[in-house]
């Protein structure tokens, strides 16, 4: 099966991260909802952005989801606010 991936906007900010608008159009033609993100800025390595959410990550967490037990993090690491979700030791969001 393959999918392919619709850019629609991007907004560089200041800091060097871009805010994207983007949707995965389906074989048969059709377009998923339009979701939002944002990337890390250009001058971040793998390595760099990676080990700023595995540090976020193990920090005392925000807020427990009831549902589910997932922990929120959140953190500024070079002037960049970082969000984190895990459920367990698992990442499912940074």
């Amino acid at each position: 099966m393959l999918f392919s991936f619709v850019l629609l906007s991007r907004l560089i900010a200041l800091n060097g991260t871009k805010d994207i608008n983007y949707t995965t159009q389906f074989p048969d033609g059709k377009l998923a909802k339009i979701k939002n993100s944002t990337i890390f800025p250009d001058g971040w390595s793998d390595t760099k952005f990676l080990g700023s959410i595995t540090d976020i990550g193990n920090s005392f967490p925000l807020s427990i989801r009831g549902r589910d037990g997932a922990t929120f993090h959140r953190e500024s690491i070079d002037g960049l606010e970082i969000d984190v979700i895990k459920i367990g030791d698992n990442v499912v969001s940074g």
